[in-house]
């Protein structure tokens, strides 16, 4: 899962966070208990999810899902959310609409990630693209 975070137009966390354990009610609530320390440290006013139409989700990811938005509810953080299409449609003004294409233009924008978009351009199994999504997301809400 990729994290980003924006103030403004300055990116100032990113990161990737995988967690190999099998999916169950433990996992879900280690994904929560990492988010929510996520928005304690950071003082998160917003969170933006990508989401994939509703017959490409596994039922665990929409239960992550469904957990985040009853987080941030109970938070009182915004929720936003953007698929992936759209996502391209902000970055991608050309007929090329494909994750690499994405990957490089949001490396573009933010000098210290375009070291990570080299070395994910060598990965057999791209480890890095949910952090460009990430990324991309929170700068299209900075921008808007």
């Amino acid at each position: 899962m990729g994290f980003a975070l924006h103030n403004g137009r300055e990116l100032i966390d990113w990161r990737v966070k995988k967690n190999q354990d099998a999916w169950g009610e433990q996992k879900l609530e280690k994904w929560l208990s990492f988010i929510r320390r996520y928005i304690e440290k950071w003082k998160v006013h917003k969170i933006v999810i990508k989401v994939n139409y509703a017959f490409r989700n596994s039922d665990n990811l929409s239960r992550l899902i469904e957990g985040i938005r009853l987080l941030a509810e109970k938070l009182k953080i915004a929720v936003q959310e953007f698929f992936l299409e759209e996502l391209q449609m902000y970055f991608l003004r050309n007929d090329r609409r494909n994750k690499a294409m994405l990957c490089q233009v949001i490396a573009e924008h933010h000098a210290q990630l375009y070291h990570r978009f080299k070395k994910e351009l060598q990965n057999l199994n791209k480890y890095h693209v949910p952090l460009f999504e990430a990324v991309g997301l929170a700068q299209i809400c900075s921008d808007n």
